[in-house]
């Protein structure tokens, strides 16, 4: 199904126009229907960045969970990942929240998509992919 105006949670009429975070580039819109997912951490972080910026969030997981997005839970293990991963990335800065996203890449076994450029220099066994 092709989006539109009114299955595109990233057209979303409740979503503040001077929001970054929703100056998407068209390429990364194909997580519609394609099991696209984020680890519950950094869901909150996509939230409160909202919020911070005056974005209404009302209905915006369900929206995205609508055109493909999976939350996907932040495990015990996922946590101890995370963890030890502080020690390879140090020397690039990454927060917990960083972290925490290549902590899920990891286990799902899945590529990483981040505006992080510095992130594809990281020598960990998960494919990161710069979206800028």
């Amino acid at each position: 199904m092709a989006m539109n105006a009114a299955t595109d949670p990233l057209d979303h009429p409740l979503r503040s126009p001077h929001e970054r975070a929703w100056d998407v580039p068209r390429r990364l819109r194909t997580c519609h229907n394609s099991g696209a997912a984020i680890s519950s951490v950094n869901w909150s972080e996509v939230v409160q960045k909202s919020l911070a910026r005056g974005a209404q969030v009302a209905g915006l997981r369900e929206d995205l969970e609508a055109a493909g997005l999976i939350v996907l839970p932040f495990e015990a293990e996922d946590a101890d990942l995370a963890a030890r991963l502080w020690f390879q990335t140090r020397s690039y800065g990454l927060s917990l929240g960083d972290r925490a996203c290549l902590a899920t890449g990891l286990r799902a076994r899945a590529p990483v998509l981040t505006a992080d450029h510095t992130w594809t220099s990281l020598t960990l066994d998960v494919d990161v992919r710069s979206i800028r």
